[in-house]
């Protein structure tokens, strides 16, 4: 997320107001990488102690900005940006630029899972279809698709680990979306088998959540799930059960239960269709963590539906229903969705459009 303010400083000690009219912007779950000279301090209570610090300090008059990190309350300022600029994802951090940085090209991806080829080696996919990063660590789970496999990359690491295949015990067949949650545990998504599977952190397998095995359209049933997220409690999980065009919520088992044997439907369930409360095929499903909400990519009908608790009718916040499209305000085949952890933006997978899309909420 980015933010530009204004910034209205206080001098206590000689009560005296100094209106600064610099506009101060920020990227959050940001880090600013810079060869230059670098100043480190720590604040108190809050990163407006070291724009403060920036703006007034005798060391340095020309900081162009700064990353503040929450866990260790340090900053890093910058006396000029590097050439080229770099900025990478960190969740501790908020990147704070006194001086709006360099204007380049952003266009070009850093590669942290897969060798660009397809297979079945450590390094290789086949059909990526779901990714999950850990918070904590920033370790990629991957839904391998064709092999069967939750692959597991650790971040800085060039080789995956299979993480998830035991066909010993119960092998996916198809692993089709991958969720954790609080605990670590593993959610995988289980396509040709209709189910939605639980293993542990090491990759044990534990029981089915969802489903029963085969498919079926009532509630003790799914029919090809895709993606899933869980709750901001982690007390439900929702399932984009895909052939039955409709978004499933299951509570989950408490460690030691038995998993209960039926869902809900929470958005969809009318057949395919394009009104507002049914969906075509969906294959992304996030919830807010916020209100609740629940966020569909309805892939079919080309758009994004938002459902609102309890709300059985859908709004199209992304896309155009019904029409695929290139533009900027069209989607094709949406296949994932997500907000930012601010919920100020929300991301769309536009598969056939071959991008990835961010929109304002």
């Amino acid at each position: 997320m980015v933010r530009l303010v204004f910034m209205l400083f206080v001098v206590a000690a000689n009560f005296v107001m100094i209106d600064c009219t610099t506009r101060i912007g920020y990227i959050y779950n940001a880090t600013y990488v810079s060869n230059d000279t670098i100043t480190v301090i720590t604040y108190r209570n809050t990163c407006s102690e070291c724009i403060c610090y920036a703006f007034f300090s005798n060391v340095s008059s020309s900081y162009v900005g700064l990353n503040c990190y929450k866990s260790n309350k340090t900053c890093v300022l910058f006396a000029n940006y590097s050439t080229p600029s770099t900025m990478n994802m960190n969740l501790n951090s908020t990147f704070i630029f006194i001086k709006k940085p360099p204007t380049q090209n952003t266009t070009a991806g850093h590669t942290v899972a897969g060798d660009g080829t397809s297979g079945t080696g450590p390094t290789q996919f086949d059909q990526a279809l779901d990714i999950y990063v850990d918070p904590l660590n920033r370790s990629v789970y991957v839904a391998d698709f064709i092999n069967n496999r939750i692959q597991l990359w650790v971040a800085n690491v060039t080789v995956g680990k299979t993480i998830v295949s035991d066909p010993t015990l119960w092998n996916p067949y198809y692993v089709s979306g991958v969720q954790l949650d609080a605990q670590g545990q593993i959610y995988v998504s289980d396509y040709y088998n209709s189910q939605v599977t639980r293993w542990s952190r090491n990759g044990t397998y534990e029981i089915v959540v969802a489903g029963t095995g085969t498919y079926g359209s009532d509630n003790q049933t799914l029919s090809y799930p895709m993606q899933t997220d869980l709750d901001a409690n982690g007390t439900y999980l929702y399932i984009a059960d895909c052939n039955n065009h409709r978004i499933q919520k299951w509570k989950l088992p408490k460690n030691g239960s038995a998993p209960l044997t039926a869902g809900i439907t929470v958005a969809g369930g009318n057949g395919a269709g394009s009104t507002a409360n049914q969906l075509d095929s969906p294959f992304g499903v996030y919830v807010s963590k916020k209100t609740g909400a629940i966020y569909v990519a309805d892939t079919n009908n080309h758009r994004i539906q938002r459902f609102a608790v309890g709300d059985t009718q859908g709004v199209t916040v992304v896309g155009i229903s019904g029409s695929a499209g290139a533009g900027l305000n069209q989607l094709n085949t949406p296949a994932g969705v997500a907000l930012d952890p601010n919920e100020t933006y929300i991301y769309v997978a536009d598969q056939a459009n071959h991008r990835v899309q961010r929109f304002i909420l």
